[in-house]
């Protein structure tokens, strides 16, 4: 019993989801705990509250709105990513940023050797940088 427990705790967990599928939960849980809609904190939570009464008060998390703006600097382009997606940009939009984004992991990439490069394709990456180890490994060992 013990042991299916534990599967289901490592299933479930936000830390065995992909990168981007992390940042989205993340962002998600920081940003509704930035909007005080959930406390997650209650040994330390300090709210700058505005409304119109008591059962009804709207505010800000301070603790949460910290964590937010750590996540949007550390993780930036996959909260624009993110962003992006969920408000809607159109298809040639997207197709740029994912060729900008390919541009600058192959340039980020170009002196790796082909043991690097198939080390790093084992890991879980994003689209872009994938996708610019395939062109890499294409264009420099023509595998």
């Amino acid at each position: 019993m013990h042991h299916l427990d534990t599967e289901i705790d490592r299933e479930t967990s936000i830390f065995f989801l992909k990168p981007d599928k992390k940042t989205e939960s993340l962002l998600f849980l920081l940003a509704i705990g930035t909007l005080n809609l959930a406390s997650f904190v209650y040994f330390f939570n300090y709210v700058f509250s505005f409304g119109i009464g008591v059962l009804v008060s709207p505010g800000i998390q301070l603790l949460s709105l910290i964590f937010l703006t750590i996540l949007v600097i550390k993780r930036k382009h996959q909260v624009i990513r993110i962003m992006r997606y969920f408000l809607g940009t159109s298809e040639e939009d997207q197709r740029q940023a994912f060729e900008q984004g390919k541009r600058k992991f192959k340039e980020k990439f170009a002196e790796l050797n082909e043991q690097e490069i198939k080390a790093r394709l084992k890991n879980d990456l994003q689209q872009e940088a994938k996708q610019a180890l395939i062109e890499l490994k294409k264009e420099k060992y023509g595998l």
